[in-house]
């Protein structure tokens, strides 16, 4: 298995060895004895859920912290590592307690609940390319969801079942997040977005060649992204059932 992230010289001594951050020692504080990589991954994010992830540099958040690259680069060699760490932190943040209840089909669905909650929650979560989700939280995690199925259903099923879940959760809050994520980059609210782009939208869809999309968009009604969620989980979990009952 490849993964993505800092290549420095391997606990073995190859050149250009992959070593997780995880798996890397923080270094005994020095100058700054308050310093640490937890401190620093909480700057991180809160800057990142502020400004996004394309302007978070490791010299932002040494300003943030009142320290210096060098200090942060001692703790975290790089910002793909970073980025790792945060990922992982925020999976925290997902309420498992008590899981299994016996009742595999209510745990499957707040998992899927509480993992579009940490995602609307941090959008800058969205945006990285995918990595394999190997550190602690994130294996706690896969180890809780695994958990909550009957016996008899194998763990490879059930491991594919919990992608499917995650898949689904990862694509609806990417499309909630979108309009967030335009306001970011354009510096327009939803309102000022709307009336940007809706000469546009209204030539297009004139010329008549689209009409279920303008039917759509002119039915002017309500979009409750809440309920629309949870009736696309209620379908992916049926439908999962139904897979491994088969």
């Amino acid at each position: 298995m490849t993964t993505p992230g800092h290549r420095i010289e391997g606990s073995k001594g190859h050149e250009g060895a992959y070593v997780p951050i995880w798996d890397r020692e923080p270094p005994h504080p020095r100058k700054s004895p308050g310093l640490t990589r937890e401190r620093i991954v909480a700057a991180a994010i809160e800057l990142a859920d502020s400004d996004g992830l394309d302007g978070l540099t490791i010299r932002g958040v040494a300003d943030h912290l009142g320290s210096s690259p060098m200090t942060l680069y001692r703790h975290i060699p790089s910002k793909e590592d970073l980025i790792d760490l945060m990922l992982d932190t925020i999976v925290a943040e997902q309420d498992l307690g008590g899981l299994p209840t016996g009742n595999w089909i209510h745990d499957l669905t707040r998992i899927g609940h509480q993992q579009r909650a940490v995602r609307l929650r941090h959008p800058w979560s969205v945006v990285p390319p995918s990595r394999p989700p190997i550190g602690p939280h994130a294996l706690r995690r896969m180890e809780t969801a695994l958990s909550v199925f009957p016996d008899d259903v194998p763990i490879q099923r059930r491991a594919w079942a919990i992608t499917v879940i995650d898949a689904y959760v990862h694509g609806d809050a990417s499309a909630e997040l979108a309009e967030r994520m335009e306001g970011m980059r354009t510096g327009l609210d939803k309102g000022q977005w709307q009336r940007a782009v809706a000469s546009y939208l209204t030539k297009t869809l004139a010329a008549g060649d689209l009409p279920q999309l303008a039917a759509y968009m002119t039915a002017n009604t309500a979009s409750h992204r809440d309920e629309n969620f949870t009736d696309g989980l209620r379908a992916v979990i049926s439908g999962i059932q139904a897979a491994l009952t088969r």
